[in-house]
């Protein structure tokens, strides 16, 4: 029973697709709507042909035509009822033969065209490079009439930083950059260029254009291009690096090595009279005076009224600043023997020196009057009154006295005195 209804149904399903045939066969194409979008055309006896369908009813147009190899399709044809490369596409140079010396350069390839005039330019091998370009020879075979189109850059086109420590190789200046490290080739180094380099206590005076345009290697910058700063020198005993420039170059320094250390007291030298004051060893300064480094003894403390600078070595050696410490007294305090007095000027007198006079000095200088020789004078009461200077250098004096018997003035050379002040 099921394979019976089975057979009906296929028999019945053929008999409508019968009439549907015959159905489309009736219809006329003048009714279907070709889509010109979608690159169909209507046939051109489209009302008398029977049919209802793409196939039956329209034609196809270049919109749907796909373009061979070395043609390109053109807008300008879609609405073209074709189906072919010459109906639907423009030819591209890339078809097009040229002469030996000429090609088709690579930015006209897809260019449309058809001819050896349209198409065809000279190889770069016949083109010129300048400026910053060089020949290319992967390009000599090659069409074109450009430097892009022939050529590659040349080492012209480098920037070779000078600021960077470059600078260009002259001989290579016009020749092509290789593909890898075109800087190597091209520039040559300079001293700025290892200036991170150095080391401690090294450095570069950026400043000296002809030294810092040397063309150095990484073997021969050191000699050629570093030099030492001051935190490089070594000081001197006494003296310490000065902070203020550690940094700088000891080319840039006045008196060289030596303007980059700075003097402590340790190796100051006092002047006469003043003492080493050892505290004060460390005490740096770039102008350091006896104040700073030393002590004054008593050979330059200037004594005050009454006091008198000492003779005596060891005293004067002391470190004091005190009358007391350092000088002598006056005269003025002295004590003197019997049959001695102070001189009249004591207080101007240091008591270093003699200080007392026999007391007929006194006698001398206020009641005699000094004579060349005693024997010029020839009156007894005059000579009684008189003195004579015996001997200047040892300022020995005597008074004169009449003799009676001889009637002349004499020397009393008993009576002879030193050591008087000044009469």
């Amino acid at each position: 029973m099921k394979q019976v209804l089975q057979v009906r149904l296929l028999v019945l399903l053929s008999s409508l697709a019968k009439a549907a045939k015959l159905h489309q066969e009736a219809v006329s194409c003048d009714s279907f709507q070709c889509n010109l979008e979608q690159g169909w055309a209507p046939r051109p006896n489209r009302s008398t042909l029977p049919g209802n369908s793409i196939e039956k009813c329209c034609r196809p147009t270049c919109k749907r035509w796909t373009c061979s190899k070395g043609y390109k399709a053109h807008p300008d044809y879609y609405n073209n009822v074709a189906s072919s490369n010459s109906a639907c596409c423009d030819r591209l140079c890339s078809t097009v033969p040229c002469n030996a010396s000429f090609g088709v350069p690579t930015r006209m390839r897809n260019v449309p065209g058809k001819t050896h005039e349209e198409c065809c330019k000279p190889l770069c091998s016949q083109h010129l490079c300048f400026g910053s370009w060089a020949p290319d020879p992967r390009k000599a075979h090659q069409a074109g009439s450009s430097n892009e189109e022939c050529c590659t850059a040349s080492c012209a086109a480098l920037a070779c930083d000078a600021s960077k420590g470059y600078k260009y190789f002259l001989e290579r200046y016009e020749r092509a950059q290789p593909a890898k490290n075109p800087t190597d080739f091209c520039c040559q180094k300079t001293c700025p260029f290892y200036q991170e380099h150095c080391g401690e206590g090294r450095g570069m005076n950026l400043a000296d254009e002809s030294k810092m345009s040397m063309t150095v290697t990484e073997r021969d910058f050191q000699n050629k291009c570093c030099e030492p700063k001051c935190s490089s020198v070594k000081c001197q005993a006494g003296y310490i690096l000065d902070p203020t420039f550690l940094n700088y170059l000891v080319s840039k320094i006045a008196h060289g090595s030596e303007g980059c250390c700075l003097p402590t007291c340790k190796a100051f030298e006092c002047p006469a009279g003043w003492m080493k004051y050892h505290e004060a060893d460390n005490f740096v300064s770039p102008y350091l005076t006896k104040d700073d480094c030393c002590l004054p003894t008593c050979a330059v403390h200037k004594c005050g009224k009454g006091w008198f600078t000492s003779t005596v070595p060891t005293k004067l050696a002391k470190v004091s600043r005190s009358d007391r410490t350092c000088c002598e007294p006056s005269c003025a305090a002295a004590g003197c023997a019997a049959g001695l007095v102070l001189k009249p000027n004591a207080f101007n007198i240091s008591s270093g020196s003699t200080c007392c006079e026999p007391e007929m000095c006194q006698e001398l200088r206020s009641k005699r009057q000094q004579v060349k020789y005693c024997n010029s004078v020839a009156e007894e009461a005059k000579c009684n009154m008189s003195y004579d200077v015996h001997d200047v250098n040892r300022f020995s004096v005597a008074p004169c006295a009449w003799s009676s018997e001889l009637k002349l003035c004499l020397m009393d050379s008993t009576s002879v005195l030193t050591d008087c002040g000044p009469l």
